[in-house]
């Protein structure tokens, strides 16, 4: 390997992280609503089982409707497919027929659609706090990058059952916190036989600097193995 290019990508780094997104099912299980929500789902699809009347869905049921599927999808990606959101909305409208729509071929486009923007104002709403997993790809065209910092066009997004992009830190820890136990780390790794249990807590607490280190400044392999020297053992 050529030590003056970064190879550090997210293959290498430890797959013990204290964040991580579900794969996507197979099948999309739709969410509980809120007790609101399901007392007027289940009467209505009732009606709709009776005599095939759909709901008249309100701004204010739809909204806390797409709210919940975008929050239960951002546990699977942030960055849905076509064909996942499709798959969403289709599981809704199996599961609440009465929420069906005339004039359209599949009765749930409308949904679809929907939910495409839902799911682009809840990344807004996780930027705005703070979640560096969305954050670093709406700087991708320099809209969301900090004053004087260039657009991130080199970055990809997290991809469907991979490790978050880039995780926040653990709750507690800042940078100088996790950078002392980063420092504990390598001088367990310096002696003779390293504390594994040890080991394992440290990599798996300081997952989330390793990650940003690999993304923002891309290293080259050697000062990887000088400063996390842990990540390229066998248990790592």
């Amino acid at each position: 390997l050529d030590d003056s290019h970064s190879t550090a990508d997210t293959e290498i780094l430890s797959q013990s992280s204290q964040e991580r997104q579900t794969q996507w099912p197979e099948q999309f299980d739709v969410p509980n609503f809120s007790v609101d929500v399901e007392y007027r789902l289940r009467q209505a699809n009732l009606l709709y089982l009776r005599d095939g009347t759909l709901l008249k869905v309100t701004k204010d049921l739809k909204h806390k409707i797409l709210e919940r599927l975008a929050e239960t999808m951002y546990g699977f990606t942030a960055y849905p497919n076509n064909a996942q959101f499709e798959k969403a909305a289709a599981a809704l409208i199996n599961k609440h027929p009465c929420l069906q729509e005339k004039g359209s071929t599949s009765c749930c486009s409308g949904w679809k659609n929907s939910l495409k923007y839902k799911m682009a104002n809840y990344r807004s709403k996780r930027r705005q706090s703070g979640c560096r997993d969305v954050a670093v790809n709406a700087g991708k065209c320099g809209g969301h990058s900090s004053p004087g910092e260039p657009a991130n066009k080199n970055i990809k997004k997290a991809k469907k059952g991979k490790l978050n992009f880039l995780p926040n830190f653990p709750d507690g820890f800042d940078q100088t916190g996790l950078e002392d136990a980063r420092k504990i780390l390598v001088d367990e790794m310096q002696k003779r036989t390293p504390n594994g249990q040890l080991v394992k807590e440290k990599m798996d607490l300081t997952f989330a600097l390793r990650r940003r280190e690999v993304v923002e400044t891309k290293p080259a392999i050697c000062q990887m193995v000088e400063r996390w020297p842990a990540l390229f053992t066998e248990d790592q």
